[in-house]
Formats: C-alpha cells, structure tokens, sequence
C-alpha cells in the first residue's frame, strides 16, 4: 500500500499560524480578564481591585508583566488579523 503524500502549501502553513495566533490570543485574553489580578496588576486598594474581579483593567492600572501580557496579545491579534486578510487576498 503506497504512503500517502503530503504537501505543505504556503496556504496550509497560513491557515495553521492563524489557528495558532488566533488561539494564543484567545487564552491571553481569558487570563488577563480572568487571571489572578494581583499578578499582572499594580497594587491597589482592595475595594478598588474588586472592581476589576471580572473584567480587563485598564492599561494604566497594569505593572510591568500585565503589559507585557497586553501587547503579546495585541501582537497574536495583530497576526491574525494579518494572516486572514492575506487568506483572503489569496482567494
């Protein structure tokens, strides 16, 4: 029975880094919203960070990890954002 071939097509390689970014995107979202707050977070009042249990602080309320953590996912964003419009070109 003959092996079967693969090809990787530049559009395969595309479609697979978009499931990827849009993915790392995703679980870099949920943990910023979700995540233990006072890890990426600047110290703050505990009746002030009970405002942000549930939802994404702002940029100036985050230290120096939650920014990294912020422009990591705008960056998969950015990526994504990318790799679709040139799918589409590619149509």
């Amino acid at each position: 029975m003959p092996a079967a071939e693969f090809e990787m097509t530049a559009e395969t390689v595309m479609i697979m880094l978009l499931l990827l970014t849009m993915n790392s995107a995703f679980g870099l979202y949920i943990y910023i919203r979700f995540g233990p707050k006072q890890l990426f977070m600047i110290e703050l009042p505990e009746e002030e960070q009970r405002r942000y249990k549930e939802r994404l602080p702002p940029l100036s309320k985050l230290n120096g990890y939650g920014r990294k953590l912020f422009l990591f996912s705008g960056l998969t964003v950015a990526i994504s954002l990318l790799l679709l419009s040139e799918l589409f070109s590619a149509l």
